[in-house]
């Protein structure tokens, strides 16, 4: 079985890390069977985590490598039908707070999900960076988001409890 090294649940949240969420996002929402096992980044052999210990040993580190990984291996890849166009918006350098967090709402707008009606890999990270602001236990200015990462956990992370 794969096993996803990450930090702990952490804040009420499954991960205070958004790269580990999003990893994790990922394969609960594939269908991808793994085990969750708590480490520290030390222990990465690129020393930053998450990263994943597949079944014949392989190491693969980083989320959005551990994400490639899976969508060579699954049939019907996430992101296949997309345009050029959207695969440049799902690969989009994320600019500076508050800033981004204006053009994400302005590009989401009315759609259910970033690239349309469909869920996508790009929702996975934005849901990853989103959840880990709004989830939190501070109050901040951010809440506007809170449908859109709703809709992601209801898809990913049903049975989650805050420990």
């Amino acid at each position: 079985m794969t096993k996803l090294h990450q930090f702990r649940p952490f804040w009420g949240l499954p991960n205070a890390s958004p790269f580990c969420m999003k990893a994790e996002t990922y394969l609960r929402y594939r269908n991808i069977e793994f085990e969750a096992v708590p480490s520290n980044p030390r222990q990465s052999p690129s020393k930053q985590i998450p990263f994943i210990v597949t079944d014949d040993g392989q190491t693969i580190t980083d989320s959005e490598q551990i994400i490639v990984h899976f969508e060579t291996l699954l049939p019907s890849p996430m992101d296949a039908e997309l345009s050029n166009k959207q695969k440049a918006l799902a690969y989009l350098s994320y600019a500076s707070g508050i800033q981004l967090i204006e053009v994400l709402a302005n590009i989401l707008g009315d759609k259910p999900y970033f690239l349309g009606d469909k869920i996508h890999t790009l929702d996975m990270s934005v849901y990853a960076f989103l959840a880990n602001i709004i989830d939190q236990p501070y109050a901040n200015p951010l809440q506007d988001l809170m449908n859109y990462c709703q809709q992601i956990k209801q898809l990913a992370w049903r049975d989650w409890r805050t420990p």
